[in-house]
């Protein structure tokens, strides 16, 4: 609460949480025509920031990032999945509501990442 002239002034402050997102490669030596391979996930808190972390197998391409309303969704090409629908079930923590993985049409994964308030995105 600050007073302004005699008046109280009562500001909110906007709650803004990180999620921090960590692509793990192992592999790095193989051909450019290989597909890589999803293999794991995991995420853990650190004050107000949420990291989730993603480990694949082979070469990572360039991933291709996106934001739809409360989504993220990070496309990895001619990437192949070998987890779960939905690989931290039960153990999201807040901000993060969910996290799916889905098969794309073009052979490749796309990560859909939604929270439940506005946060800001570090890669």
């Amino acid at each position: 609460m600050r007073r302004r002239g005699g008046v109280e002034n009562r500001e909110r402050r906007l709650f803004v949480a990180g999620v921090a997102i960590i692509l793990l490669a192992a592999g790095a030596g193989a051909s450019a025509g290989d597909t890589a391979a999803l293999t794991g996930a995991s995420i853990s808190r650190a004050g107000q920031v949420v990291e989730l972390r993603f480990m694949l197998r082979g070469v990572l391409r360039r991933p291709a990032l996106s934001t739809h309303g409360s989504q993220l969704w990070i496309d990895l090409g001619h990437t192949r999945i070998d987890l779960p629908r939905r690989p931290l079930a039960g153990r999201e923590a807040s901000p993060v509501d969910s996290v799916r993985i889905l098969a794309a049409s073009d052979g490749g994964a796309r990560l859909v990442i939604e929270v439940d308030q506005r946060c800001d995105y570090a890669m």
